[in-house]
């Protein structure tokens, strides 16, 4: 598989390997997997069970939908009917799984756009850089933690994150510049 460019230095088009990538794929995949499902699907798994569930609502979900309930609680995000019946502690626990899924979220499509984009012309750096930006995420994970926004490795994490994403929109522009600069 190649990625088409044109390539102003030598005034033709040619062919890059996308072997980078891939590999930029493939991390933010693993990301995805992990800060998509593994974090939260873990807290949603701990607190919506299905006996939890079934104790609270099996009477009311089989008279309107005529089915059983299944464990996981969907659609409840965190706010909704389910979540009101878990103690302050497991709300607040399930709740922070969520927004750490939902702070991914938000950045996610920026972060695969500035990899791609970085990656035509700065393929290294852009790995480079997508690295650094998953090794903030996870120490965002700390977030999690008992001392959650105050957690020093969150803040590590946040930090590394707003570098690599600043990092990335530079090598974007430098890209941008060298590929469309005519001689």
């Amino acid at each position: 598989c190649y990625f088409f460019f044109f390539s102003s230095r030598r005034r033709h088009t040619r062919f890059l390997p996308v072997s980078w990538a891939r590999r930029c794929v493939q991390e933010t995949g693993l990301e995805c997997f992990a800060i998509g499902m593994i974090f939260p699907g873990g807290a949603r798994r701990k607190y919506f069970t299905k006996e939890f569930l079934s104790s609270h609502y099996g009477l009311e979900h089989q008279k309107e939908f005529g089915t059983e309930l299944e464990n996981g609680g969907y659609p409840d995000m965190g706010s909704g009917r389910y979540a009101q019946s878990l103690t302050y502690k497991a709300w607040v626990e399930f709740n922070k799984a969520q927004r750490v899924h939902q702070n991914f979220i938000e950045v996610i499509t920026i972060i695969i756009a500035l990899l791609v984009l970085c990656g035509i012309r700065h393929p290294v750096f852009a790995t480079a850089f997508g690295v650094v930006f998953f090794v903030g995420r996870l120490f965002y994970l700390s977030y999690l933690s008992d001392k959650g926004a105050s957690s020093i490795l969150r803040m590590l994490g946040a930090l590394l994150t707003m570098i690599s994403v600043l990092a990335l929109f530079g090598g974007t522009i430098s890209a941008g510049i060298e590929i469309t600069q005519v001689k």
